[in-house]
């Protein structure tokens, strides 16, 4: 806009200046009566004898001016258009910015509620997984398969809690010992020393023992001697996401 303010000046006094003298010339030799007209018949050659060769000069003159008004009339017409251009390519090209930030904010906005939703139905299913590892052992698997029945459901580590919150068997005997007051992750699941009837499950976030990011589910057996914990890891979870 400056520019465009700056180059419509610049045109206008140019044309004003053209003009103006033109008006001076006319001016002064009405005004000056006899006086003002041979003086500007000297200026323009009528006097010494050369009335014809003054008048060319004026008329050269008066042409040069008018070619000179049109001259800058021309460029101001110019200028302003190509600012006009200019001002209105750069409204597209921020209109077409725009729209596609407004696109791929809606297809990020989209694919997070996509991914929470399916998020929540993995974290349903994990669940499931843990009474499904609970009711094997209710009805005839031992602790010695534990490492069979997590690769057959699909999960990476499987552990045992007794009534007061501590692993006393698993997948990984380096996590024995470990209980719901170790750490906070651990600790998510403090609740179900209170409530035999609830399941719960983890976002995926770093284990008390080793800080691996993993996600866990976690549920009572049918009697209520012991809770059964199912963890995954996130390049699992990354997997069925897909």
């Amino acid at each position: 806009s400056y520019f465009l303010h700056g180059s419509i000046s610049l045109a206008k006094a140019g044309a004003f200046f053209c003009l103006r003298e033109m008006q001076a010339r006319q001016r002064k030799m009405h005004e000056g009566g006899n006086d003002g007209r041979l003086q500007c018949q000297k200026e323009q050659g009528y006097l010494n004898g050369y009335p014809a060769r003054g008048r060319e000069q004026m008329k050269t003159k008066n042409r040069r001016l008018w070619m000179a008004a049109y001259t800058v009339i021309a460029v101001f017409l110019l200028v302003l258009w190509t600012a006009i251009q200019v001002h209105g390519n750069r409204r597209r090209a921020e209109h077409a910015s725009e729209l596609l930030m407004a696109q791929a904010e809606k297809i990020i906005q989209t694919n997070e509620e996509e991914e929470k939703i399916l998020t929540e139905s993995l974290k349903e299913n994990y669940m499931t997984r843990a009474e499904a590892v609970a009711y094997i052992l209710d009805h005839g698997g031992g602790t010695e398969d534990l490492e069979e029945i997590a690769s057959l459901m699909k999960v990476d580590e499987i552990h045992i809690f007794d009534e007061t919150g501590t692993i006393i068997s698993g997948t990984h005997p380096e996590f024995y010992g470990f209980s719901f007051d170790s750490g906070e992750q651990i600790g998510y699941f403090k609740p179900m020393l209170e409530d035999q009837e609830l399941t719960m499950c983890q976002d995926v976030m770093p284990n008390t023992a080793d800080g691996r990011q993993m996600m866990y589910a976690m549920c009572w057996n049918s009697t209520g001697e012991y809770m059964v914990q199912v963890g995954i890891n996130p390049v699992r979870l990354l997997e069925e996401l897909r």
